[in-house]
């Protein structure tokens, strides 16, 4: 028998360690109770990274603990999600205006489609390896202005791409109606990935296809 599990976020609450922490116990202990000899987990890149990367901190949490637990995990670690758009729909729909955390716009970077993360995270729970794995998943590379450019062709609307500075950040995400901590955390995700630690550092990687027309579209 194998088992699924990702670690949901929770960005409203007090303590963003403390409820990893909670959520690592209590699927740590349900794996543990049951007996599973086999765990496949959503996790991401910068996952093998005890801390300086946000929410991500508590994959890596997560994925220590199930390793210790005597458990064959499969941590499927992706990058960007091309779904991700989705968080910046109704700025771009209402406004026109598409904000960007980062150094650059144009600068590519490999995004993955979730429909691929679902059939590969099925294909693992059908394979149980012999040992554990972390494995990269690696989707065709975009800049964020061309995921603007293709949302806005699906809108049928111009879309302008803002640049976020680094040192606004955390301000951005405080006026988008996250509370400091949320937006310090956040803030930090977005560091780690302009300084390439959640690059990809796998024991194997797999590529994948799913491209980002067809997300939009979809």
């Amino acid at each position: 028998m194998g088992f699924f599990t990702l670690l949901p976020f929770d960005l409203t609450v007090e303590d963003l360690g403390a409820h990893a922490d909670a959520l690592v116990t209590s699927i740590v202990g349900a794996v543990t109770e049951q007996q599973v000899p086999h765990v496949v987990m959503l996790s991401s890149g910068g996952a093998d990274l005890a801390e300086g990367t946000g929410p991500i901190t508590g994959l890596y949490l997560l994925e220590r603990a199930l390793l210790a637990s005597g458990v064959i995990l499969v941590a499927l670690r992706s990058g960007h999600v091309l779904e991700k758009v989705g968080d910046v729909l109704e700025s771009a729909r209402a406004g026109g205006v598409y904000p960007v955390c980062a150094t650059s716009a144009d600068i590519t970077i490999p995004m993955v489609a979730t429909r691929d993360i679902r059939e590969i995270a099925a294909q693992a729970l059908l394979s149980r390896p012999a040992s554990s794995e972390s494995v990269d998943l690696i989707g065709p590379a975009y800049s964020e202005r061309a995921v603007a450019q293709r949302l806005g062709a699906a809108l049928g609307r111009e879309i302008h791409v803002a640049v976020i500075p680094e040192e606004a950040w955390v301000e951005a995400f405080i006026d988008a109606g996250f509370r400091p901590h949320i937006a310090g955390s956040l803030a930090e995700l977005h560091r780690a990935d302009e300084r390439g630690s959640l690059a990809p550092r796998g024991d194997r990687s797999i590529h994948v296809t799913t491209g980002l027309a067809a997300t939009i579209s979809q």
